[in-house]
């Protein structure tokens, strides 16, 4: 963010737990009074399993999904509804 804010650009960052449900409308909130609405989302938070099949633990698996997939839903939940206000937007998975 330095880097860019330095060289004439726009730039902030927020920090986003996208497995929780209030972090993921807290961010989507701060992102919609900076921009003035979000446009464009590009859900790429993610995580791989560490281990093979049959040595992953079910803990490791609910996280592995948590943040794959209800981050994907619950981070795409909190900005469509704007998208659709303004007729246009763009999800990227």
């Amino acid at each position: 963010v330095d880097e860019l804010t330095k060289s004439g650009h726009r730039a902030w960052a927020v920090r986003c737990d996208v497995t929780d449900p209030e972090s993921v409308a807290r961010m989507a909130q701060s992102a919609s009074s900076l921009l003035g609405g979000v446009d464009i989302l590009v859900n790429n938070a993610g995580v791989a399993a560490s281990s093979r099949l049959l040595k992953q633990t079910l803990e490791g698996w609910e996280q592995l999904f948590a943040v794959n997939v209800t981050g994907t839903f619950l981070c795409t939940k909190a900005v469509l509804g704007g998208m659709l206000e303004r007729n246009w937007g763009r999800v990227i998975n």
